[in-house]
């Protein structure tokens, strides 16, 4: 069910279930006429120095947006989704007052009751005939079901941005609706992707920057060549050695942890016996810490690995930030 399966990912899915003797059938294609349709221009700018400089970028956000279009912008960090968000705070305020639109900010460093918030504010905005400028991180790849009249987007690899592509003129079902047009401007951040997996996307914006109609079929058969590097196999010591072992981790680690704020602990723990209180009356025993941690899950959030997170305080799963550690609001999420 996606655009951007390669080859080498699919023949690798066929040899995983082939050892439990089973097979995977056909991919099932998409309707022809809606593929073959030309959706996009794909725009490239090779050059970018400061965010506050984009002009070139801004122009066409503050000129979509004058033409009351949907404005998508895909960056790759949380950080940089913040900062041009707080950009867009003020280039809108000085260049469209008279249109009062509020920028929307979208990704994954959220408490998991605000980014439902987030989410659904981002998908009720594209719903109305109304111009909507949001900005999100890859978080837009595969959650978000929208369609934007204008593509911002960072270089990513091949795959994620097909993806990003997916949500452009994503509603077109007629030829005689026109394209739409993706930016694409560079990344030279070493996370959160390696050099050889934005290599596969330079390929892609080398293929196909500066062309119009530029349909899904043309991308499918693009990711199907895709010189893209071999799938390296990955040791599992608790596959593939004795079931009676050493202690060790079963998958390479992340960035990221699951925290709870210190400063969110107190409210949590109140919601919790307030619940306690309210079971009591019906005749129901539960204990606090258990709804603590069935609370605690609304108030959870990803934030980059702390070097001395071992440390912190646990409550059930989730590690407590020491009070005023993080950066938190409701707003723009953890800045860390």
């Amino acid at each position: 069910m996606s655009a951007s399966f390669t080859p080498e990912q699919l023949q690798a899915i066929r040899q995983v279930l082939a050892e439990q003797g089973e097979e995977l059938d056909e991919p099932i294609e998409g309707p022809k006429e809606l593929e073959e349709l030309k959706r996009y221009d794909i725009k490239y700018v090779p050059i970018v120095t400061d965010l506050d400089e984009l002009k070139e970028i801004w122009e066409s956000a503050i000129a979509a947006l004058k033409n009351q279009q949907k404005v998508l912008w895909v960056t790759n960090s949380v950080k940089t989704c913040i900062e041009i968000y707080r950009t867009a705070k003020i280039q809108l305020a000085e260049q469209l007052p008279e249109l009062d639109i509020k920028p929307l900010i979208y990704h994954s460093r959220y408490r998991y009751k605000d980014r439902l918030k987030k989410h659904q504010a981002v998908i009720a905005a594209f719903g109305k005939d109304q111009p909507v400028l949001a900005i999100t991180t890859q978080v837009c790849e595969m959650s978000l079901d929208l369609s934007a009249d204008l593509l911002i987007s960072a270089m990513a690899p091949a795959a994620s941005l097909i993806q990003r592509l997916g949500r452009l003129n994503r509603r077109m079902t007629k030829q005689e609706q026109g394209t739409k047009l993706a930016i694409i401007y560079p990344w030279d951040n070493p996370r959160p992707y390696d050099t050889a997996e934005l290599a596969t996307g330079e390929q892609l914006i080398q293929e196909f920057s500066g062309k119009t109609g530029i349909s899904q079929r043309y991308l499918a058969e693009f990711a199907s060549c895709l010189n893209a590097e071999k799938v390296q196999q990955i040791k599992s010591s608790w596959l593939e050695e004795n079931w009676c072992n050493r202690p060790d981790f079963l998958r390479e680690g992340g960035y990221t942890i699951t925290v709870l704020l210190g400063e969110d602990e107190t409210a949590i723990w109140n919601i919790a016996e307030q619940r306690r209180q309210e079971l009591l009356k019906q005749g129901i025993n539960e204990s606090r810490m258990k709804l603590f941690k069935r609370e605690a899950q609304a108030w959870s959030v990803p934030i980059r690995i702390e070097p001395d997170y071992h440390k912190w305080q646990r409550r059930g799963f989730y590690p407590i930030t020491p009070t005023g550690r993080i950066n938190y609001s409701e707003e723009v999420g953890a800045e860390q």
